[in-house]
């Protein structure tokens, strides 16, 4: 199974419990993620940049050389690159939500609509800066956290 994610740590470790041989593409290497996968790459960028898309991809194509994967599961990282998302899916079965999905989820609007349709409770949203911020949060679209 391949991992793809900023940090690809906890997804191998729960990949590795569930029976499969993880190879994880991520920014850190850290020991515990090493001990975990199968075989690992670091992605060679940083957290502030992110994951690109082609040296990911290179990444992901020198563990998969080979090997049978059942797939690929992504953790942070794609949450502003749904269009990597799909031109990695090109490439091998993503099994997670499309990038369709991970796009329209991180518009909040249309997510904001939806939990409108389905009585979710949700904060407000808006395009614009409040009048009075105060009690609001201000965050990118498409970013985590």
């Amino acid at each position: 199974m391949l991992i793809a994610a900023l940090s690809g740590r906890a997804l191998a470790v729960s990949a590795r419990w569930a029976g499969y041989a993880p190879l994880v593409a991520d920014l850190f290497g850290d020991a515990d993620m090493r001990d975990a996968a199968n075989r690992s790459d670091v992605v060679p960028r940083d957290l502030a940049s992110g994951l690109e898309e082609a040296t990911l991809i290179a990444s992901l194509t020198r563990l998969a050389s080979g090997r049978r994967c059942e797939g690929l599961v992504y953790g942070s990282g794609f949450e502003d690159r749904p269009a990597s998302l799909a031109r990695i899916a090109s490439l091998w079965p993503v099994l997670g939500n499309s990038a369709d999905v991970v796009s329209r989820v991180k518009d909040p609007f249309l997510f904001a609509r939806l939990c409108d349709e389905l009585d979710v409770l949700h904060p407000p949203v808006r395009a614009k800066r409040p009048p009075d911020p105060k009690n609001w949060v201000c965050k990118r679209i498409g970013g985590a956290g």
